[in-house]
């Protein structure tokens, strides 16, 4: 998926990196999203020149965002996973790279544990903490980003390298 377009072999720990980055941002986007959209419900509810009608369907729609979003914040981060296999899967890698990529992997985790914490930092205090709460799929991946994304770096170098070459 992602290896591909930047036209090298074995972009493992650069696809692993892409997807947490992507993740984290549509999770940080979403919350704030959702108290900006609770600020203009409530202006649009208070307003008397706004008709029934437009305050219910604005009403409604507030009521939806958390579950939509939370909903697409999942799919999104399961097709990506599964889109980055797919691609690595279809990379011929020479095994020497191993190792070279086992150190970059690393690196990697790291990124994820900040990431983690910084959106766990984020969440955890002031007006974001009830916004972040009533996005349960989300604060799940969010909160377990460093096991999750050591299995699926540990898939990823499974599967870019337990393929035999064929020359």
């Amino acid at each position: 998926m992602f290896s591909h377009n930047f036209n090298k072999k074995g972009n493992a720990i650069l696809d692993s990196l892409t997807i947490v980055l992507i993740i984290f941002v549509m999770a940080i986007v979403s919350v704030v999203g959702y108290l900006a959209f609770d600020e203009i419900n409530t202006d649009m509810q208070a307003d008397p020149s706004i008709g029934n009608l437009t305050k219910n369907m604005t009403g409604n729609l507030f009521n939806l965002y958390p579950s939509v979003l939370d909903g697409l914040f999942l799919m999104a981060f399961i097709l990506l996973i599964i889109g980055v296999l797919v691609s690595v899967i279809f990379l011929d890698t020479h095994p020497v790279f191993f190792f070279v990529n086992l150190i970059l992997l690393i690196i990697v985790f790291c990124v994820f544990t900040l990431l983690g914490n910084s959106y766990e930092e984020l969440m955890s205090g002031g007006e974001l903490a009830v916004y972040a709460n009533a996005f349960t799929y989300t604060s799940f991946i969010m909160s377990h980003i460093m096991p999750i994304g050591v299995a699926f770096g540990f898939i990823l170098m499974i599967a870019l390298f337990i393929k035999m070459r064929k020359d």
